[in-house]
């Protein structure tokens, strides 16, 4: 009987024996790469080698990746000895301070059936900002403000160009004396549209990993006058437009008397017909508007007698609904 089970538990041993010397084995010689420190608009990309070290069929089941990476595989069933690169391509985009990412492998490796890779390192921002948000406080819709913003480099890139999302605020730059600072000066050309405005200042390097660097502009534009409603709005239909008319009231900010000029028109078909109130101020009668696209932006410019204020311009802007997704 003893001898009947010592045979067994051999039997067993020897098979067990075979079927780790015959089991596939992933590995990687670097499973970890360390892309550094780079800006946080570049893309990283790096190959992981697989090997099968083993001595039967290894067989990739998937690829399971974190946010932000995505990863592809040259070969999904490996003979003993063959390999098989992993390509990870991970955006920095909006990332900041260290960085770990996995890329898990699913295989039919007994042992290691999820084989991790692992991509480390430090995302930055291209250029340090000062201010961030530039602010141009309340200003006078006719008078010429600037505004100055300064770029620390962290990489070595030149400034292509920067531009302007806001009418009227024009931008110019400029090398700093240190060689590695830029300072980009932003002036108004009146006469500026009453109200809050903000936008952009895109700073476009010379290099695409750096990415385009956005830096908030906003600013709220004084006038001595009321204008209710601030703009006319037309909603296109998909049915025949129908024209329609808008009451605007326009009023001194310190009831100072002044008068209308004149009314101008974006063109012949929009009519306006203006009236004075008993206070100080006008009703302006806008007759014949279309939502028609090729409204949108346009004016219609007021003529005062008023001397710091000789126009003032009424905005038309056209909506287009969004169309509903199939």
């Amino acid at each position: 009987m003893r001898a009947g089970m010592f045979v067994i538990r051999c039997m067993v041993l020897f098979c067990l024996s075979c079927a780790r010397m015959n089991a596939q084995m992933i590995s990687c010689e670097q499973p970890a790469h360390d892309f550094g420190v780079a800006p946080n608009g570049k893309v990283i990309e790096h190959a992981f080698i697989l090997r099968n070290g083993g001595d039967g069929a290894l067989k990739i089941n998937a690829i399971q990746s974190c946010c932000g990476v995505a990863a592809t595989i040259t070969e999904t069933n490996l003979a003993p000895g063959a390999v098989a690169s992993v390509s990870a391509k991970m955006s920095l985009r909006g990332l900041h301070g260290k960085q770990s990412k996995s890329i898990v492998v699913e295989s039919n490796d007994p042992k290691h059936p999820k084989f991790e890779l692992l991509l480390t390192g430090e995302a930055i921002r291209p250029a340090e900002i000062q201010p961030r948000l530039l602010n141009f406080g309340e200003i006078a819709r006719n008078k010429v403000a600037e505004r100055e913003v300064v770029l620390a480099l962290n990489f070595p890139f030149q400034i292509e160009k920067v531009e302007s999302t806001i009418p009227k605020f024009v931008v110019t730059h400029e090398k700093a004396a240190d060689g590695r600072s830029y300072r980009i000066a932003v002036r108004t050309v009146p006469p500026l549209q009453p109200g809050l405005t903000s936008g952009m200042l895109r700073v476009s390097p010379d290099k695409n990993e750096y990415g385009a660097i956005d830096i908030p502009v906003v600013a709220t534009i004084s006038s001595d006058f009321f204008l209710t409603p601030r703009e006319i709005v037309a909603v296109e239909t998909s049915t025949k437009a129908t024209p329609l008319s808008y009451r605007v009231l326009l009023h001194s900010k310190n009831n100072l008397p002044f008068k209308i000029v004149d009314v101008v028109s974006p063109r012949s078909d929009v009519r306006v017909k203006h009236s004075p109130m008993e206070t100080s101020g006008y009703r302006l009668e806008v007759e014949n508007i279309v939502a028609d696209p090729e409204l949108n932006g346009k004016n219609i410019v007021i003529k005062t007698d008023h001397q710091a204020e000789p126009e003032i311009e009424l905005p038309i802007r056209v909506i287009r609904p969004a169309q509903p997704t199939p």
